[in-house]
């Protein structure tokens, strides 16, 4: 510490502390606010002889202001862990503390050291980080400059003191990497029904948020887990790690779904609509994926896709050309008795893509493929232009254009004789 103004500052800043512990607060609050300035004021609440309760109820009075406070806290004298004692007081309310945070004479620099000192709780950084005294825009300058724990941080916008809107706000203004934003997003003490309702609030754009979900910090359970309980889960938009609709029936359900956060996701992807509901009783779950209990069997799920990527694991039940599965990926009806176009498989390796036309196939792309029973990965691909693309194994097997149909209401699968399907993504 620096020394005081002058010699009888020195000889008797222990008479002026022992005088203010004796005096009522707003007494010693009066003098501190003018008799004495910044410096003086930090020597005094920085003494040891000056107990945090009582330094905390002086600070609370209204007869200091919070400019005055702003100023003796952030004089180089007080230090930022004795101000983070005095602020985590039950003496000092959080409307007073966050107005002095709020003041323009407390540096941001400061005001972070404060909020990163272990001596102010969580708890206590909370309730002064939410209230509303605290403008959201001083919060996020003081928010980009804190380095305290990832953990405590996601504790703060847990918090029940710090509002879904403020949060939000935080969180698209500040100035810290995505990277730690993913890392807060995905810690477990940030509740991912709290992160939802950030992630809902109009103050955080898709934007920032789509840049939030694609970091790998975040990971894709936690995303999933936010995503799933999210109003509008449109919001998180497609690329990168973001799909439409996902299914890996790793739940051995086709209705009745549950979340990600009861079993965890195979897929590589946080979708809008993941283990989504499932027509019928045509196709049974088991093991993680479905499969066919009828000759043929329908299931659908809703779906208004048109234009983009499909991709699944399929296998067949035998390698006869009886046999055989069939996803219409764009789809006016639950079956494959309407509009839309079908990408199918037959046991003996024919491999097409049709356009259906009230229930009639027009091959688009006829061609072979492999003949066994093992699983497979298969991809559909179709873009504004009506440009569709077939692939096994990653391997494409042919091309085609067609623009007679442009939306779609449902996504079909249908297979003969135990066609089995897996680890849907459409994005």
């Amino acid at each position: 510490m620096i020394d005081p103004k002058s010699d009888y500052w020195r000889k008797n800043i222990g008479d002026v502390v022992f005088q203010m512990m004796r005096a009522p607060a707003d007494e010693a609050a009066e003098r501190l606010q003018n008799q004495f300035d910044a410096v003086e004021g930090a020597h005094i609440m920085q003494d040891p002889e000056m107990t945090a309760d009582k330094a905390a109820s002086i600070f609370n009075s209204s007869k200091l202001t919070a400019a005055k406070a702003a100023s003796i806290i952030n004089d180089k004298n007080l230090l930022a862990e004795r101000a983070a004692s005095i602020f985590d007081n039950a003496n000092l309310s959080a409307d007073k503390a966050a107005s002095i945070f709020d003041n323009a004479n407390l540096s941001a620099d400061k005001a972070a050291s404060i909020f990163d000192n272990a001596n102010l709780s969580v708890a206590k950084l909370a309730d002064i980080f939410g209230n509303a005294n605290l403008s959201n825009d001083r919060a996020t300058s003081i928010f980009n400059l804190m380095t305290r724990a990832i953990a405590d941080l996601a504790s703060v916008f847990n918090d029940a003191d710090v509002d879904a809107a403020k949060a939000a706000y935080v969180t698209e203004n500040t100035t810290k990497d995505v990277a730690d934003l993913a890392s807060i997003f995905d810690n477990a003490n940030l509740s991912a029904d709290k992160a939802a309702s950030i992630a809902d609030n109009t103050n955080l754009t898709e934007a920032k948020l789509q840049s939030i979900l694609d970091n790998t910090n975040l990971s894709i359970q936690k995303g999933q887990e936010i995503v799933d309980a999210m109003s509008d889960p449109t919001k998180i938009g497609t690329g990168g790690r973001r799909g439409v609709i996902g299914d890996d029936w790793n739940d051995n359900k086709m209705t009745s779904r549950d979340s990600a956060s009861v079993t965890p996701t195979a897929l590589s992807k946080i979708f809008q609509n993941f283990r989504p509901e499932w027509s019928g009783t045509d196709f049974s779950v088991s093991g993680g994926e479905i499969y066919t209990t009828k000759n043929p069997g329908y299931t659908s799920t809703p779906s208004i896709i048109a234009v983009g990527t499909w991709g699944f694991k399929a296998k067949l039940g035998d390698t006869d050309n009886s046999y055989d599965w069939r996803i219409v990926f764009i789809s006016s009806a639950t079956g494959d008795s309407g509009d839309g176009y079908v990408f199918y498989k037959y046991g003996g390796g024919s491999f097409r893509l049709a356009r259906l036309d009230s229930g009639t196939y027009t091959d688009l792309i006829s061609t072979t493929a492999s003949s066994d029973t093992n699983y497979h990965e298969y991809k559909v691909t179709r873009d504004s232009d009506g440009n569709m693309e077939i692939f096994e194994d990653g391997v494409s097997k042919g091309t085609t254009v067609d623009t007679t149909y442009t939306s779609s209401s449902y996504i079909v699968l249908r297979g003969s004789y135990g066609a089995y399907f897996d680890n849907l993504e459409v994005g």
